[in-house]
């Protein structure tokens, strides 16, 4: 075989083309009773830090008290229609004297695609089961922390949103999500949507090519040589 080609193809070989990525989802993830890994379910203090997990509340079907007015918890609407400003399988932070937040792990070092938004409309809508109601009144209060440190994002239309591609995370550091109380219980929910995605070999690709290329180039002179 020709040594041009034998290397290129040896390369190529390397560089895990057609790898499947995975994504995660805070609403399609989501699990009663106990959370399952990567996602756990919780409150932050009021700095949006010290990720404290929220014991499963089957009285009221979420983590935490679940009653509102007595600090934090996290549901997902499961009740067929909006709610408080909650869509439909939505997962919702309500923060009622208390900081809910949801949290995602690294299950592995890798490279990471990120996008989150928190929050929506704070019209009043009618709830199928508890009547009239509204949410998202703490949406400019929200956060999202990503190994531990705060970023900046985007508010609009009552939604604070972030996009980050090709973030680098080692194994156990954490995405988190979370909604600050300002001091009082009124509209505490808080539709949160959070979704990591691996890039498949990430970084690997664009070095292992940038040193295929590299080897080319020098083959090529040998040859010519």
């Amino acid at each position: 075989m020709n040594a041009k080609i034998l290397l290129t193809t040896i390369a190529l070989s390397g560089l895990g083309m057609g790898a499947q990525a995975i994504t995660w989802d805070l609403a399609a993830n989501y699990n009663t009773v106990s959370p399952s890994a990567p996602w756990s379910y919780g409150s932050v203090l009021n700095n949006g830090t010290g990720f404290t997990p929220l014991a499963w509340n089957a009285a009221t079907g979420t983590y935490g008290d679940g009653n509102g007015y007595d600090g934090a918890f996290v549901y997902q609407n499961a009740t067929g229609s909006a709610g408080y400003g909650i869509a439909n399988g939505q997962v919702s932070l309500e923060s009622d004297w208390g900081n809910a937040a949801a949290q995602w792990t690294a299950p592995s070092t890798g490279v990471y695609d990120i996008a989150a938004a928190i929050g929506g409309t704070t019209a009043t809508e009618v709830n199928a089961i508890t009547g009239t109601g509204y949410g998202n009144n703490f949406a400019q209060y929200a956060g999202l922390n990503i190994s531990g440190v705060s970023q900046t994002g985007s508010f609009v239309n009552n939604v604070y949103s972030w996009a980050f591609t090709d973030v680098s995370l080692l194994a156990g550091q954490t995405i988190d999500a979370y909604v600050i109380n300002p001091g009082y219980a009124n509209g505490g929910n808080t539709a949160t949507e959070l979704t990591i995605t691996e890039v498949p070999d990430g970084g690997l690709t664009a070095g292992l090519l940038g040193g295929v290329l590299a080897g080319l180039g020098a083959l090529r002179r040998k040859l010519s040589a």
